[in-house]
């Protein structure tokens, strides 16, 4: 079995033990514990989110997926085209959007901070009739 988590920046791998044993020319299968069940849920959770503070430059095409904590003012920056974040945005940070592209949030966002745009377009949803 293989668990693959990917982010823009980093892909990491891990691969489980085969979850049989050779015995007796029979195939048996080893028992898992639910501990090792749900550490290896937890190294899944902990790589599929972000904790952002200070400048963020996304490219035109960049489409984050993960969900994000805000842990400090932030600063986005998309200099040309259009990027998305797909993720949920939290946290009780400031966000301001700058750079002459658009940022596109299509997820119900839950950051508390104040929303700035200083340059380019900010678009909230993407066509949907829910804003998303």
């Amino acid at each position: 079995m293989n668990l693959q988590v990917t982010n823009s920046k980093q892909t990491s791998r891990m691969h489980s033990l085969a979850l049989a044993t050779l015995r007796k020319g029979l195939l048996r299968p080893l028992r898992l514990t639910v501990i090792s069940v749900i550490l290896l849920c937890a190294a899944q959770t902990a790589q599929a989110q972000f904790s952002w503070s200070g400048t963020q430059t996304l490219a035109g095409g960049d489409n984050i997926t993960q969900n994000i904590t805000l842990t400090g003012n932030v600063t986005i920056n998309v200099p040309s085209g259009t990027a998305t974040i797909s993720g949920v945005i939290s946290g009780v940070f400031d966000l301001t959007k700058t750079g002459a592209g658009t940022l596109v949030f299509t997820a119900n966002n839950t950051y508390s901070g104040i929303t700035e745009i200083r340059a380019g377009d900010l678009q909230f949803g993407n066509g949907g009739t829910t804003g998303q």
